[in-house]
C-alpha cells in the first residue's frame, strides 16, 4: 500500500510540473523551427501558448520587419479549428518601442515561470543605442481529433528585413491560462513607467563607450562656466577697464 501511494504521489507530482513547459533561445536564427513537444495530451485539454519577442530594429522605417510563424502539430486553433498555423508579419514600427525590454520585468509572470519550471530567465546582451521593440502573443489550441502524432509546438521567424529577433520566450501550458499572463498585455501595461522595471543588460563596449562621452561633456561644462564667469566678470568691470585703457 504504501509503496502504490508512493508511485500515485510520484505521478500526481510529475503531471502536475509538466502542465508548464518554458523554452528561451537567446540566438534565435531564421527560418530554423524550435520545437516544444507535449506529453499524454487527452482530447479534452485545453492548450494555451505564450510567446513574448525581443527585436532589434537595423533600420529606421516600416520596411524593417520580419515573419514570425507558430506551427503545431497535433493541435488546432481554438477559434479556427482549420488551422495549424498561424503567421504575422511584424512590422517594427508599429511595435512597442522600450529600453526595459527584459522578461524579468513582468514580476508576477517571472515568478509564475520561476516556480512552475524552475528555470530562471535570461536576457539577450544588447548595445546602449539599439533600437529594441518587443512583441507578444498568446493562443488558445486544441488537440486534433485523431492524431496520432506526437503534440508539438513549433515556432520560427522568417524572411527578416533589418529587423532581427533577438530573442525569443515561449510558455506552454495545459489547463486553465494564469492570470499572470495578463502582464504580456501591453495595452495594460506602462512601458514608460519604469519605476519597478529590471533595466536592461548593457554591453561593456557600450558602457566604456558611455563612461568617456560622460567625462567629454563634464569637460566641456567646466570650460563653458569657465567662460560665463569671465564674460560676466568683463561686462560689470567694463566701465572700469575702459577707464584705464
Amino acid at each position: 500500500m504504501v509503496v502504490i501511494c508512493c508511485t500515485f504521489s510520484s505521478y500526481v507530482w510529475a503531471e502536475e510540473t509538466s502542465q508548464v513547459v518554458f523554452q528561451q533561445i537567446l540566438k534565435i536564427k531564421p527560418e530554423q523551427r524550435y520545437e516544444i513537444e507535449l506529453e499524454n495530451v487527452q482530447a479534452s485539454d485545453h492548450i494555451w501558448t505564450a510567446v513574448y519577442l525581443i527585436g532589434k530594429q537595423n533600420y529606421p522605417g516600416p520596411t524593417s520587419k520580419v515573419d514570425f510563424l507558430i506551427e503545431n502539430q497535433g493541435l488546432l486553433n481554438k477559434a479556427n479549428a482549420s488551422e495549424h498555423v498561424l503567421s504575422k508579419q511584424l512590422i517594427a514600427e508599429d511595435l512597442t518601442e522600450t529600453r526595459y525590454y527584459s522578461l524579468n520585468q513582468f514580476k508576477q509572470l517571472r515568478q509564475f515561470i520561476e516556480k512552475e519550471t524552475e528555470q530562471k530567465i535570461e536576457d539577450p546582451i544588447l548595445e546602449e543605442e539599439d533600437t529594441i521593440r518587443i512583441y507578444s502573443q498568446v493562443n488558445d489550441w486544441i488537440p486534433e481529433y485523431n492524431s496520432y502524432e506526437p503534440t508539438k509546438v513549433k515556432i520560427a521567424v522568417q524572411n527578416p528585413v533589418d529587423f532581427n529577433i533577438v530573442a525569443a520566450y515561449v510558455l506552454v501550458g495545459r489547463g486553465d491560462k494564469p492570470a499572470q499572463l495578463n502582464e504580456l498585455d501591453f495595452n495594460r501595461v506602462l512601458v514608460t513607467d519604469h519605476s519597478n522595471s529590471v533595466k536592461p543588460i548593457i554591453s561593456e563596449s557600450a558602457y566604456r563607450s558611455d563612461m568617456s562621452m560622460a567625462r567629454s561633456n563634464y569637460k566641456l561644462i567646466w570650460f563653458f562656466g569657465i567662460a560665463l564667469v569671465f564674460a560676466c566678470f568683463a561686462f560689470i568691470y567694463r566701465n572700469k577697464l575702459r577707464h584705464r585703457v
